[in-house]
């Protein structure tokens, strides 16, 4: 476990899901207030919050898109340059619980 984040009360909310991209030394937790937040490794601070329509269960960056597996039974899909959500995914019937890529990023699992 490896902690820079100067205080765990930055987080407002017990931290349901982390997902990193290395690249860019971001870090993204995702709490139950549904939102993400995007903090940087190098200051600890967060930068940047991005919300969804209800609690975000998981998270993983893949690439420059953050996927959020959310409990409306989604996965939402942000572009890590803009901020913005580019694409909802539908299809499961319960929440999402889990997601994943293969090793060469070709393909998306998601799980609920």
């Amino acid at each position: 476990m490896y902690w820079a984040i100067r205080s765990a009360a930055d987080l407002k909310t017990r931290p349901c899901g982390f997902g990193t991209h290395t690249e860019g030394n971001l870090l993204f937790t995702a709490g139950q207030d549904k939102t993400v937040r995007c903090w940087g490794l190098d200051s600890g601070r967060w930068i940047k919050i991005l919300s969804a329509p209800s609690e975000i269960l998981t998270l993983t960056c893949i690439g420059r898109r953050l996927f959020a597996g959310l409990d409306n039974n989604t996965v939402r899909v942000w572009d890590i340059d803009s901020w913005n959500c580019i694409e909802t995914l539908s299809g499961h019937r319960g929440s999402v619980f889990a997601l994943a890529a293969s090793r060469d990023k070709n393909l998306f699992f998601t799980g609920s």
